[in-house]
């Protein structure tokens, strides 16, 4: 309105900009009723537009209305990407839950070639959160096969499973399988497998992993102290 006042037309970019401020603090109508100026002006919502108010709504828990308006955004002329449909996947593998319908969205996404890393993190992450370590790993061996590669977030979610599940020898395999592939640990990676090391009572690995972790130049932190003297796993 301040603009309008002085005689400024904000262009489709800065309207986006508002409804995605008001998307996430969960002011929908204010988001909503800035939309429907941008259109009175003459600016039309793109994917941008369409995956800001969209990713509000799934936040807040309205994902029946996200998937109204993913519906609209596919009748008009935006399509919806990536990012939109990582929005319907994180609230979806969150909690409890729903994988069925995360797979299925994820099922479609890759029939539309838009799957990547972060869309099959994301499921991977769904099923470790539900003990479903079977399913995980299958799904890691079917990003490998479509060409999508695992990163050292894919292998650092399951391994942080494994040890939560004090199955430290699949850990262990798992991250051998993952410096074998040529993905590099990070820090919350060595951390959390020292951590579980640790729990498990293999110190001398966990030793191990910490000179490691030095060696590659990582600055251990307080929590990777703090594990090598710990005996409890926090879940």
């Amino acid at each position: 309105k301040e603009m309008h006042d002085r005689g400024l037309k904000p262009d489709d970019v800065m309207y986006t900009s508002m409804i995605d401020a008001k998307s996430k603090t969960g002011d929908f109508e204010e988001a909503f009723g800035i939309w429907d100026l941008m259109i009175t002006e003459g600016c039309v919502p793109n994917e941008v537009t369409y995956t800001a108010v969209i990713n509000g709504l799934c936040k807040a828990g309205f994902v029946n209305e996200a998937e109204i308006l993913c519906s609209k955004m596919l009748a008009g002329s935006s399509v919806p990407n990536q990012v939109t449909y990582g929005c319907f996947l994180d609230i979806l593998t969150k909690g409890e839950g729903d994988m069925q319908r995360a797979v299925e969205l994820h099922d479609a996404i890759l029939k539309g070639l838009l799957a990547n890393t972060a869309t099959y993190n994301m499921l991977i992450r769904g099923f470790c959160r539900q003990g479903r370590m079977n399913e995980a790993s299958e799904l890691v061996t079917r990003m490998t096969g479509t060409g999508v590669s695992p990163d050292c977030i894919t292998y650092t979610t399951m391994i942080y499973e494994f040890c939560r599940k004090n199955d430290v020898k699949k850990a262990i395999e798992l991250w051998n399988s993952m410096t074998a592939k040529g993905v590099r640990p990070d820090r919350v990676a060595y951390n959390t497998m020292i951590h579980g090391c640790c729990v498990s009572g293999e110190m001398e690995k966990a030793i191990e992993l910490r000179s490691e972790m030095l060696r590659q130049g990582l600055k251990p932190n307080s929590k990777t102290y703090g594990t090598s003297n710990s005996n409890n796993y926090s879940s």
